[in-house]
């Protein structure tokens, strides 16, 4: 079972999310609960701080740029969603 943190012990929780949601395809709620927030509004309001936009926005961004090309993905340690080839 992948847990958080097991890659990177000091990565920060705004990458986490991004990873948790884009690479590993979890739910709002489920990254909310696996960052140890007790209430998913409070992650929302949260991941739109840290990245400019809602989670679900960002979600279907990062969607539309792997629809428009598959060898895009999200870039976690970017912090945005930018995207590199793989």
């Amino acid at each position: 079972m992948w847990l958080v943190g097991d890659d990177d012990p000091g990565a920060s929780p705004d990458v986490m999310a991004v990873d948790l949601l884009c690479n590993v395809g979890l739910t709002v709620e489920e990254v909310s609960k696996r960052l140890a927030y007790t209430d998913t509004s409070t992650f929302c309001h949260a991941f739109k701080r840290w990245h400019g936009m809602p989670a679900s926005g960002y979600l279907r961004e990062t969607a539309a740029l792997r629809a428009a090309n598959p060898r895009l993905v999200a870039s976690a340690a970017a912090g945005t969603t930018s995207a590199k080839l793989t």
